[in-house]
């Protein structure tokens, strides 16, 4: 396997554990992959608020499972995962392996089936014993104690939900969870709930820079752009999309649902705040809440407070849904009338759009 990212210290960024993930899923499908995606999600969330290392707790969470590569083990995955990311070189991935399954540093506290070989058990029981957690073991901790592969879970449901399954969730574990979320929600002065989106983020939707320019210039990416464009032809959109691809300033941004390219964001970086040059979604997913979710994500991939848009009344319900504030100006041209909004939106308000 190629990895085109870049290591950040001890652990990939966050194109090259995105890439690792997706291949894992491809030998090994199933819940898992959303289940990691929203770890890594709640992660970077109580990292931002928290004062830690947001693409740091990202990558972290999102590759704590990735020993589930290799098949569907119980505490295998522990020492799978361990021993995979050492291989590749990423200490601190391989630490979170280990240390996601364990907040009290005991093994026999695992919840899951004993699996693994004499080699593999000693493994986990020798690292487990010279690691010193510190706030990203916790974090994760955490993170995997309220992520499910639908999305954020209630700490308590999640907890209940995986004693049914497994029959029996140990105490110590269980009220250590508990103490995870007293103690970051005292480090983000912020409710854990409101912090990690728990009723609006999508694990089935992945948002992300796209460079892929064979694919942005194609007919598919036209299908889907040609509804924000004027009087749309694919020779304009190429032309158009080439331009984007040369512009260092802008950000070409593509949300994927259940794995398929649905949607599209331009955002034009060069001025004081950010503009949404164009968004769409194709047809058949309408209508999903893509387009709020590409703004929000984009907003955090970019680590701006405030964004910028201009659309007209075809658009503007769609803006204002997602929280905008606007203003409405009007343009005199030979032919009429025309009616634009200016429209602004603010990171805070899209915690309550």
């Amino acid at each position: 396997m190629n990895h085109k990212g870049e290591s950040m210290g001890k652990y990939p960024d966050r194109e090259t554990a995105e890439e690792l993930l997706r291949e894992a899923e491809g030998r090994n499908p199933g819940p898992w992959g959303n289940h990691s995606r929203t770890a890594a999600h709640c992660a970077e969330a109580i990292a931002r608020y928290g004062g830690m290392n947001p693409d740091k707790a990202y990558v972290l969470g999102l590759l704590h499972d990735i020993g589930r590569r290799f098949g569907k083990r119980h505490l295998g995955h522990v020492s799978d995962g361990y021993s995979y990311m050492m291989s590749l070189g990423y200490d601190d991935a391989a630490r979170i392996c280990l240390t996601h399954s364990f907040n009290q540093k005991d093994i026999d506290g695992y919840v899951g089936r004993f699996d693994t070989s004499e080699e593999e058990t000693e493994l986990i029981r020798t690292k487990l014993a010279e690691a010193v957690f510190d706030d990203y073991d916790r974090l994760i901790q955490l993170c995997d104690a309220i992520s499910g592969a639908e999305g954020v879970m209630d700490i308590i449901d999640r907890m209940s939900d995986v004693k049914r399954r497994y029959g029996d969730y140990d105490p110590g574990k269980w009220n250590a969870n508990l103490a995870l979320k007293e103690y970051f929600e005292q480090k983000m002065g912020k409710d854990l709930y409101e912090a990690v989106e728990k009723d609006s983020f999508h694990p089935d939707m992945t948002v992300y820079r796209c460079g892929d320019s064979d694919w942005l210039l194609s007919e598919d990416a036209y299908e889907i752009y040609a509804a924000c464009m004027y009087q749309p032809t694919f020779g304009r959109y190429t032309a158009k999309m080439k331009e984007f691809l040369s512009d260092s300033a802008v950000g070409i941004y593509v949300c994927e649902k259940d794995g398929i390219r649905a949607g599209i964001l331009v955002l034009d970086c060069s001025g004081e705040a950010p503009e949404i040059v164009g968004i769409a979604v194709s047809e058949s997913c309408r209508g999903c809440g893509i387009g709020q979710y590409l703004v929000r994500r984009v907003m955090q991939a970019e680590h701006v407070r405030c964004i910028s848009a201009q659309t007209d009344d075809d658009a503007i319900g769609f803006y204002r849904k997602c929280g905008f504030r606007d203003e409405k100006t009007t343009e005199e041209y030979q032919n009429g009338t025309v009616v634009r909004y200016h429209c602004t939106l603010t990171s805070e308000a899209t915690h309550g759009a």
